[in-house]
């Protein structure tokens, strides 16, 4: 009963501690609840699960040494005495004794939890059981009363079973590697379950988990102990028929044929067969615990996911362990052999490894014939084994263990042989491990891939089956990539992404439907779209991507329309009711047939829309594909994906598609507001902290991509904050920014010096000092001569010519289903014609209307015309600011002397004019809710939200109840409308702070005011309550019974307060006063004396400390610390309140009240007639959408500024990463991972034998053998240094021959040997440090890329190809030289059909000839038939078999690829360089040095930014060359004039004669082959004073996709060696690097 107590509390304890982390959950339950469970599970166990003992004593046959007849034993195993009375009774004692005939079963009497006495190990589960229980009952407990659930790996360990020892080192391996195996592969590991041997070993891994992790925690190792009931030590202890929780159990080291359980196992079966002191009793039943454990599915909803795998792993051991192993491979199972370990591991690995093989031609399952290595035992191999086991276990059953090893060496690829430092054998034991299951699965790469993601083991995945040479069809690691997203598996996305993977063929409407629909319920996002499925009625029991968008609306505060709410095409995101998703039913890999039906359209593009396109690049992408168009493919599937991880809080899953879509800033920022309002959802303050801090991360992204943007270049930043993102619901990056309340992105200097731009207009802010604004605004015609305006330097205008045709209504509506794709075009309003307004279609008949925007324009692209700066001086925001701010002054003083003055009964015209004054400001609040950005009643609910919105509704309407009242005939009610009127002149006065906010001194400490006015009424409510105390206290001792409603409030409420600022009433306290005790007079009104006593002092003093003292005190500290806090963040705050002024009056109509009311009269008569008379021909009521902040762009402005932020979000997720390894954290883990190599290479000398060398015996005496003390290391040292000295001096006697045998044959030289430079030490007298080169060589020219500091070509190494998904052969850097030999070098071979068409500049095809037909090219001379010339600048080049080899070496790949001809393929590489320059002119210098800018161009084939080039076409100098390629990419050449190109070849020709030749020779490129490569000639053309190139304009010609003006850094990435000769360029030039 004790022990039952001690069960329920232990129980107790623990699920109050669960539930108490649970707050979803309901609250901890009782502990008769417990109870009852308990029960519930104690009776459920000893029902279902039979004991078995002997029923018929039969005593064991020729016993000896027995003196006591209730000694003698039993053939069970137990002695007479342990028998039950009635089964001592055997009719036939001489039958013998079997398990079937003499035991029966009963309920089990052993079950429950084990504590084991003096370990810190967690209690374990343990159950007796029959060795015939049924495996499915078996299974049923594991998983639904153990809640195990199912395994991704089953480890079956096997081996000695008696104590034995292993080399620390090993011992060490061991233990780390089963455990991180265990841990990685969510394994089940099974052992015997005893404390000795084998499992003593696995039980001390397990132990060095724990301790080391200090709990179990939520990674616990499942460690099953199996084990015979009958050898178990102490077992009576475990007895029990109710169950024991715990049963206390004591680790002893018994005697004889018993074994303690081990103390770190999780759970025990102990099998019962009815035997007593019997090993071996549980290895059937082990066997089929193991089989069916192997027969479960990794999941249970899919029919096509395999099952559990299962592995066996080999210690030491005897002959049982050799049957064991035998087992399971004949079973099929791969088997794990720890070789070093002893016995029967050692003899097993000795005989894998040394057993002859051959190779044997079989067919795989696609019939193709390959070549497979069987073993072959021989005679002399088989007599080699037999006496090897001989020698380690005997003769007896010798032939049998022979024969087990025979048929475990016929199926040799199920064995994997561990050894510690081996070549071929795995580096950890946890790798051996997966790759013996891989082995079993090799040939289907499906299975493998199941495998590494059950196991979540990317470094499998990368080393055993995405290696080089595996070629990956489309659609093949679809459903693969579906798993990883679904289980959160980043390393694998990012591993399928890199290898080929397209999320554009991957993303459709119903897989990202059933992504959604496979989030686990009680999650915060299931909720939330549950809640919005039962909203909208929805009758559907999965999601749809309907109720994704409105969740998203909701959490985004309708801050932009989600994609999937598209009003155009609401059937586009929804399934059809024949599109039926089988959860359960869903395939390993999806048909990828879609793929190649191209349908009559065109070509389903190969790309991944959210790496490699912008928005500007998908207006130039063909329309969509009609099989995309069937299946409803996502434009972007990079943000979908991004909006799902950010939904599901799966962070680093997010952060990978952040990286690889496009928008950086916008998806940030939209993942900001989202975490913040699923936030706002979550009750678990945990989990809300995490959703709070995930925002700032994200907030962190955004700043720093616009840090860097804006360092880059700050009119492009600008830009930026204010485009249309047609993937973000048409929104703006600022518009996110404030939607999602991030403070520091507004606060940033890109969006302040945005805002300011916007607060000035077209006005140059510079210039605008606060002097020349008030002198303009009084007499406006001052601005032609004191204001500057925001235009360019240049005198030239620049004229906008319109798009050759605009877009018809019929055009959009069919364009509907890329409608995220197709921005409106949007055109420069030009005033000085409305032409372009209307347009004709071809037959004339109808009309095309052109849809204005009227957005800002923050740049200055053109001269303004006199009436134009007119115009927008009086749209300036701050003008309209200051003309308002007198506006209100006017109001205030024309309200003001009406209450003073001017407030009669009767209405006078001031009066009149403030009405109508009023009501203008109705009309305008009107006019801003309606214009409010949001849809319908989120656009009250964001105004009202606002503070001084509310100020403003407040006092409008006391100011109409008052002008009711006053309209009435009665003065009692015009009494109150001047009290009412009094009280709005004060709020509205109030109302005047506002204007402060623009100012930077003014505008914190109105926020200050606002925080500080928080804690004001906090305290003022601690405040009420003391001060109501004392008032009910004091009013009852000095006036009791007081049943007048008038004194009761003074006396409770007037009084006490007062007292607080020193009005303390002492005359009324002590009675001074005049008053009387008449009741009638005081009824009448009279002043009732009061009833004086001591306590009122009392409660006085003691009041006046609490007010004035304490409470008082304390205000004064919570204000001071509410100012310390803001103080801080001060100026972030005004900067983000800063924001909705600027908006407020950019907004605003340019008439200030009450002339307001006419432009508000204009808006409406606008949109009547727009809505109304939609065939208005009149420019001013054309189509006009009113969206602020927001700058009108071109197409191919977007595709530049897409493109700019692309780069610069490289940019810093390079300083990012930067950072991340600087840090101190990072650098201390990688200085423990070199200390514990080290330490592992020390100890591994340590444990190596010394070695017994002949030939070092042989040479003589070592000199280094003096120190060797014995010392393991130096030992080795000294028979390293022993064989190198045998090697010289036998190379020495072979040099002696040679010269003797030359010198008989008189074959001498006729000069005497030569003298040999003598070696010298470091001369101490120099100074190596001052030493430099000679000047002669500091602008020498490159020949080769060793000299640009590149030793290896590289990029010329990595795969997949350029353009295709082919892999090269994978080439190590030390294989690299032809010179050194490459055993197995198969080189991928591949031409380009565009290179095989043979075209005018590429050669035939040689590979397609047999060696000796094969014509011979003018190698290494210059080839007068194709004009081109073969000679290489690094030299004569070798030519095998009639190819020329790579200068350089291997490549991996054989053939010419995307080069034309074989060997060098000729190029020019012009470097055009400049200084960069800062606004006002100066050179931007970093570290001392100044700045050089290049052209670069980004090239259409990879998107990679390099140095405009080119080929050196046939019979084209070089010279040319570099003139055309540069005009041809970086100035557009081809889209010029014939006038333009005959200028532009005019000037180049001047700037081209002078030249600094910077490179000739071999370049880095990844087009290149072992048989064809790249070399070209750059030469750097720099315009020191930018007095040449400032009259070009930069313009992408056919063959690049953008060209720029780009700084010359280290951290900018370039195509091939172009960063190299940069580098080179820059100290040509001194310049920063």
């Amino acid at each position: 009963m004790g022990d039952k107590l001690n069960g329920d509390l232990v129980k107790k304890k623990k699920v109050t501690s669960l539930s108490s982390r649970r707050r979803r959950k309901s609250a901890s339950a009782s502990s008769i609840n417990i109870r009852t469970e308990e029960q519930e599970a104690s009776s459920w166990l000893h029902t279902n699960f039979r004991m078995r003992e002997c029923i018929r004593f039969t005593p064991v046959k020729d016993v000896k040494n027995i003196t006591l007849d209730f000694d003698v034993p039993c053939q069970c195993g137990r002695s007479k005495s342990l028998h039950d009375d009635r089964y001592l009774r055997n009719q036939d004692p001489s039958v013998a004794w079997n398990v079937s005939t003499h035991t029966q079963t009963t309920n089990t009497n052993a079950y429950g939890d084990i504590e084991f006495v003096g370990s810190s190990a967690k209690p374990a589960k343990f159950i007796r059981l029959d060795h015939e229980t049924p495996t499915r009952k078996i299974l049923q407990l594991l998983k639904e009363q153990w809640h195990l659930g199912t395994p991704n790996l089953l480890i079956s360990v096997t081996g000695g079973a008696k104590d034995f020892n292993m080399t620390s080192r090993l011992k060490g391996v061991f233990r780390k590697g089963l455990t991180k195996v265990a841990l990685s592969t969510n394994a089940w590991i099974i052992t015997g379950g005893t404390h000795a041997g084998v499992m003593k070993h696995v039980g001390e891994a397990v132990r060095d988990y724990t301790l080391g992790t200090g709990t179990f925690g939520n990674k616990s190792i499942v460690n099953i102990g199996i084990a015979p009931w009958g050898v178990t030590h102490n077992r009576e202890e475990l007895i029990s028929n109710m169950g024991k929780y715990p049963a206390f159990y004591r680790v002893e080291e018994p005697e004889g044929m018993a074994a303690s359980l081990d103390p770190n196992h999780t759970h025990f079966i102990l099998v019962d067969n009815g035997t007593d002191k019997k090993f071996g009793t549980e290895i059937k039943l082990r066997g089929k615990i193991e089989k069916a454990i192997s027969e479960m599915r990794l999941d249970r909803n899919r029919s096509d996911i395999m099952t559990v795998p299962v592995v066996c792993v080999v210690l030491e051991g005897g002959p049982g362990t050799i049957q064991t192993v035998w087992s399971a491979i004949t079973n099929g199972t791969p088997s794990v052999v720890v070789a070093g370990s002893g016995r029967a591991a050692d003899l097993l690995a000795w005989a894998v490894l040394n057993v002859p093989e051959k190779d044997i031609p079989i067919k795989d399952r696609q019939g193709k014939i390959i070549i497979q290595k069987r073993s072959v035992i021989n005679a002399t191999f088989e007599a080699k084994l037999k006496s090897e086991m001989e020698k380690e276990f005997g003769s007896r059953n010798l032939d049998t263990m022979v024969g087990w090893v025979k048929d475990c060496l016929r199926r040799k690829d199920l064995i994997t042989v561990f050894e510690l430092d081996a070549k071929g054998s795995a580096k950890d034991i946890d790798l051996a491990i997966l790759q013996a299951l891989l082995k079993v699965n090799t040939g289907r790469v499906q299975d493998q891939l199941k495998l590494a993601l059950a196991w979540d083991r990317i470094d499998i995945a990368k080393s055993e089956i995405f290696t080089d040479d595996r070629k990956w069809k489309q659609g093949e690691l679809d459903e693969a990539l579906h798993i990883a997203l679904t289980n959160n598996q980043v390393d694998f996305v990012r591993l399928f992404l890199e290898s080929g993977e397209s999320l554009w063929e991957f993303l459709t409407v119903k897989r990202l439907t059933r992504l959604y629909n496979e989030i686990r319920p009680n999650t915060l996002l299931y909720n939330l779209l549950a809640k919005i499925r039962d909203e909208d009625k929805n009758f559907h029991t999965q999601f749809t991507l309907i109720d994704v968008g409105h969740l998203m609306e909701k959490l985004t505060d309708d801050t932009y329309e989600p994609l999937y709410l598209d009003k155009k095409d609401p059937d586009r995101y929804q399934l059809t009711e024949d599109e039926e998703i089988g959860f359960s039913q869903g395939r390993w890999a999806e048909s990828t047939a879609m793929a190649s039906q191209t349908g009559a359209g065109n070509p389903i593009m190969d790309v991944d829309f959210a790496t490699t396109a912008s928005v500007a690049d998908l207006h130039a992408l063909p329309p969509p594909n009609p099989v995309a168009i069937r299946e409803r493919r996502f434009d972007n599937p990079a943000r979908e994906l991004f909006l799902w991880s950010v939904l599901l809080n799966q962070h680093e899953m997010a952060a990978l598609f952040w990286e690889d879509g496009s928008d950086a800033m916008a998806a940030a920022l939209a993942a900001s507001q989202i975490m913040k309002s699923m936030a706002a959802e979550e009750d678990e303050i945990d989990t809300f902290n995490d959703f709070e801090e995930k925002a700032e991360e994200y907030e962190e992204m955004a700043c720093g991509v616009l840090t860097e943007c804006y360092k880059e270049d700050e009119e492009r930043a600008l830009l930026l904050l204010v485009r249309e993102l047609p993937f973000w619901g048409n929104s703006t990056c600022l518009r996110l920014g404030i939607s999602s309340d991030d403070k520091r992105y507004i606060s940033h200097s890109a969006s302040q010096t945005l805002l300011s731009v916007i607060w000035y207009g077209k006005l140059e802010r510079q210039h605008t000092s606060t002097l020349r604004l008030m002198c303009c605004l009084v007499f406006p015609p001052f601005l032609y001569l004191l204001l500057k305006f925001r235009e360019p330097e240049t005198d030239e205008i620049e004229e906008y010519t319109p798009p050759p045709r605009q877009k018809s209504k019929e055009d959009v509506k069919g364009d509907k289903l890329n409608q995220s794709l197709n921005m409106i075009e949007m055109q420069r309003e030009k005033a000085s014609s409305t032409a372009n307004l209307l347009e004709e279609d071809q037959d004339g008949s109808q009309v095309t209307f052109t849809e204005y925007e009227e957005g800002i324009d923050i740049r200055a692209r053109r001269k303004l015309k006199n009436y134009e700066k007119f115009k927008y001086f009086f749209n300036a925001p701050v003008v309209s600011f200051c003309y308002n701010v007198f506006s209100y002054i006017f109001f205030l003083a024309l309200f003001s002397y009406i209450m003073l003055i001017s407030f009669n009964p009767v209405m006078s015209t001031a009066e009149i004019v403030l009405t109508a004054w009023v009501t203008t400001l109705v009309f305008e609040e009107m006019r801003q809710i309606i214009q409010e950005e949001t849809k319908g009643f989120l656009k009250l609910v964001n105004w009202i939200d606002d503070y001084w919105n509310r100020l403003d509704c407040v006092c409008l309407l006391t100011f109409y109840i008052g002008l009711i009242l006053r309209l009435q005939d009665s003065d009692s009610l015009l009494q109150i409308a001047r009290y009412l009127w009094a009280i709005d002149v004060m709020l509205y006065y109030i109302r005047f702070l506002h204007v402060f906010y623009i100012n930077r001194q003014m505008g914190p400490k109105l926020i200050m005011i606002g925080k500080m006015m928080v804690d004001l009424v906090f305290f003022v409510g601690i405040l009420f309550v003391i001060m109501l105390g004392y008032g009910v206290s004091m009013q009852a001792i000095l006036y009791p019974n007081e049943s007048r409603i008038v004194p009761l409030i003074e006396g409770i409420f007037y009084k006490p307060y007062f007292q607080i600022y020193g009005e303390l009433f002492l005359e009324e306290v002590r009675g001074e006063i005049d008053c009387t005790t008449n009741a009638t007079l005081i009824a009448a009104g009279g002043q009732r004396c009061p009833e004086t006593h001591w306590l009122v002092i009392v409660l006085l003093v003691l009041y006046m400390m609490l007010s004035n003292v304490l409470l008082l005190n304390l205000l004064i500290a919570m204000f001071s610390y509410t100012f310390e806090a803001v103080q801080e963040n001060t100026d972030i705050f005004w900067k983000f309140q800063r924001y909705a002024l600027i908006v407020e009056y950019m907004r605003r109509p340019p008439l200030v009240p009450p002339l307001i009311i006419f432009s508000h009269f204009w808006i409406l008569t606008r949109a009547i007639l727009r809505n109304c008379c939609c065939r208005i021909r009149t420019g001013y009521f054309a189509v006009k959408i009113v969206r602020p902040l927001k700058q009108n762009l071109t197409i191919d402005e977007h595709k530049q500024l897409s493109l700019f932020e692309m780069i610069n979000t490289e940019k810093y997720l390079q300083d990012k990463e930067s950072l991340d390894l600087a840090n101190s954290d990072e650098r201390i883990k990688a200085t423990h991972q070199k200390v514990d190599s080290i330490v592992q290479f020390i100890d591994q000398w340590k444990e190596e034998p010394e070695d017994d060398d002949e030939e070092g015996a042989q040479g003589g005496g070592s000199s280094s053998s003096a120190g060797g003390g014995g010392a393991p290391i130096n030992r080795k040292l000294d028979n390293r240094m022993k064989k190198l000295e045998v090697q010289m001096e036998r190379t020495q006697q072979a040099l002696d021959w040679i010269i003797k045998a030359m010198i008989e044959n008189k074959m001498g030289a006729k000069s005497g040997p030569p003298k040999l430079k003598e070696i010298k030490g470091k001369d101490e007298n120099i100074n190596y440090e001052d030493l430099s080169d000679d000047d002669d060589d500091t602008y020498k020219v490159a020949t080769s890329i060793e000299e640009l500091g590149l030793m290896l070509h590289y990029k010329a190494r990595l795969g997949p190809y350029p353009g295709t998904a082919i892999q090269r052969f994978k080439v190590p850097d030390q294989l690299v030289h032809w010179e050194i030999e490459f055993q197995g070098y198969t080189p991928t071979n591949y031409t380009a059909p565009i290179v095989l068409s043979n075209p005018i500049w590429a050669d035939e095809d040689l590979l397609a000839m047999p060696k000796d037909i094969r014509p011979p090219l003018c190698y290494n001379q210059m080839d007068k038939q194709c004009k081109v010339s073969r000679i290489s600048y690094t030299g004569a080049y070798t030519v095998k078999d009639g190819l020329p080899l790579n200068p350089k070496g291997r490549t991996g790949m054989i053939g010419r690829g995307l080069l034309g001809r074989f060997g060098p393929n000729h190029a020019a590489d012009p470097i055009v360089t400049r200084w960069k320059k800062k606004p006002d002119g100066t050179p931007w210098e970093e570290d001392g040095k100044k700045v050089l800018e290049f052209v670069a161009i980004q090239r259409k084939d990879n998107q990679q930014w390099a140095i405009p080039g080119g080929m050196v076409e046939p019979g084209q100098l070089v010279s040319q060359t570099l003139k055309a390629e540069f005009s041809e990419e970086a100035l557009g050449k081809l889209a010029k004039t014939e006038a333009e190109i005959k200028e532009i070849t005019e000037q180049l020709d001047k700037f081209f004669m002078n030249g600094i030749e910077v490179y000739k020779g071999y370049v880095d490129d990844p087009r290149n082959t072992d048989n064809a490569w790249m070399e070209t000639v750059a030469v750097n053309y720099h315009d020191e004073t930018n007095g040449t190139l400032v009259h070009f304009a930069l313009q992408a010609g056919d063959d690049a996709q953008a060209v720029r003006w780009q700084r010359i850094s280290a951290k900018m990435p370039l195509y091939a060696s172009h960063t190299a000769m940069l580098k080179r360029v820059a100290q040509i030039h001194d310049a920063n690097f």
